[in-house]
């Protein structure tokens, strides 16, 4: 008889997690603690990250302008060809006048 064997999707157990004691005394921090090493640390950590952050917030930022110019688009293409339309109009009115005259 064969050992049945969990499906695949079902996670095991790797490490074993040990939960704090209740009764423990909290640990209160000492003077290296201060709020000019939390300042140091974030400022590292932000600096750290920074690059990462600025290229995912482009990323989001061109895929955001991208949306709104596809949604323009045709309202953009109906101005454009209004535009041209007038111009063209008043080009063939000038030039009647010219050798209308």
């Amino acid at each position: 008889m064969s050992t049945p064997y969990p499906p695949r999707y079902v996670p095991t157990l790797t490490e074993v997690v040990k939960f704090p004691d209740p009764n423990a005394v909290p640990l209160n921090p000492g003077p290296a603690s201060s709020g000019l090493e939390v300042d140091a640390v974030t400022r590292d950590v932000l600096q750290a990250v920074a690059p990462l952050l600025e290229q995912r917030w482009r990323q989001m930022a061109r895929a955001l302008l991208e949306q709104q110019l596809d949604a323009q688009m045709p309202d953009l293409k109906r101005h454009l060809e209004a535009a041209v339309r007038q111009a063209l109009d008043e080009a063939l009115a000038r030039r009647q006048d010219r050798d209308g005259s």
